[in-house]
């Protein structure tokens, strides 16, 4: 049972009847119809096409019901999930907050005071009407440009995600740590090693998620807007 749920909806039963638990009063509350879709149906369905990005039709059929229903349940469920995220993802602002993260960062590659990780990564989109070009990148296709911070065990911290396309990096601030782009010292090849370590744990968590929501990845297809 395990497996099949981690399979086809990521996570775990406790998880899933939490879910199910929380989200219901909204699905309830905004369904007027004579045969409404249960709310555990419509987190499922929507969890579902999260993960493995495929058809909204496909997916109706799969779990019995149609693909405007799908595209509603979708929508609620993902709204009601959003309205989640300020209980699961929260940056560590508070000097105690920071204290174990700084340890774990300082772990990995002896590089003090840190407190996150940061990275971009793009999500394929449909090209949105009626303004598309904003949202074409350096690649030559559609996507919003989403940004990440996460701690060393690749939780996120922060994400922004309403950035179209395009391509950026990042300059050295006070609050922000760089690699130097012509190293010539020991001290500056070494700073860089360390960074580059450090630092990958936000590609390690931007690769976790895509590897468990494929939606976000281009294997999963595109998301229409």
């Amino acid at each position: 049972m395990t497996d099949f749920l981690i399979g086809d909806f990521r996570l775990l039963r406790p998880v899933l009847l939490d879910l199910c638990n929380t989200l219901e009063p909204a699905l309830r509350s905004r369904t007027r119809r004579s045969n409404p879709v249960p709310p555990h149906v419509q987190v499922l369905s929507a969890l579902g096409f999260l993960t493995i990005g495929a058809f909204q039709r496909e997916l109706g059929d799969r779990v019995g019901i149609s693909q405007p229903s799908i595209s509603r349940s979708l929508q609620r469920v993902v709204n009601g999930i959003v309205q989640l995220v300020p209980d699961y993802i929260c940056f560590p602002y508070g000097e105690q907050e920071e204290i174990p993260v700084k340890r774990a960062f300082y772990a990995i590659a002896g590089l003090p005071n840190t407190i996150g990780a940061i990275d971009y990564t793009h999500v394929h989109i449909k090209a949105p009407s009626p303004n598309p070009f904003p949202y074409l990148n350096g690649k030559r296709y559609h996507s919003i440009n989403v940004q990440i911070i996460c701690d060393a065990q690749y939780h996120l911290l922060n994400v922004v995600s309403h950035i179209p396309g395009g391509d950026r990096g990042y300059a050295l601030a006070p609050w922000l740590m760089t690699p130097l782009t012509n190293p010539q010292k020991e001290q500056e090849v070494a700073y860089n090693e360390r960074h580059a370590r450090t630092r990958s744990t936000v590609e390690r968590s931007i690769g976790l998620l895509k590897g468990r929501w494929m939606c976000l990845d281009a294997a999963g297809g595109k998301i229409g807007t």
